[in-house]
């Protein structure tokens, strides 16, 4: 039973950091360890073992270290959106998002041919959206949106899938 609960807590753990994906708020990110955590806590200690509070003190590590790395590509994308800056340039910005597909992909061309965003023909004002998938649909709309005014960077969202 408690090996099942310490899988069961690990599953679970990996699914809602992979859905947060660096975007929530550390807040919410150890409530849900802790919510996730303390079945397993209290399930070692009605075992009565050593051994069980030393395997619930390496599942609790583990899961920890799952929400520090960028063990899955969209955290690594978020975590580079978070690089950029408000106050940088636009050029600045893209450099910084330079290994991700600039455009929103080909299914969200607008009816005149368009891509949504985009910088206005002098480059000082509009939207740079970034994704990181183009191949899984599951993923394929987590846009990161770099908003430019006055060719400053003004504002960074992650639109999750």
């Amino acid at each position: 039973m408690f090996a099942v609960a310490c899988a069961a807590m690990l599953a679970a753990w990996l699914a809602f950091d992979l859905f947060a994906a660096g975007a929530a708020p550390w807040w919410i990110t150890a409530g849900a360890l802790l919510v996730l955590a303390t079945p397993v806590a209290l399930l070692a200690r009605g075992v009565q073992r050593r051994w069980a509070r030393v395997v619930t003190v390496i599942v609790v590590a583990t899961a920890v270290a799952v929400a520090l790395l960028p063990w899955h590509p969209r955290k690594r994308f978020v975590a580079a959106l978070n690089r950029v800056q408000a106050g940088m340039t636009a050029a600045a910005a893209d450099a910084v998002m330079a290994d991700y597909r600039l455009g929103a992909g080909a299914k969200w061309h607008t009816r005149d041919g368009g891509d949504p965003g985009g910088l206005t023909d002098d480059g000082r004002d509009g939207a740079l959206v970034y994704r990181w998938n183009d191949r899984d649909a599951a993923y394929d709309s987590d846009w990161g949106v770099v908003t430019i005014a006055a060719g400053r960077v003004v504002k960074i969202e992650f639109l999750p899938d």
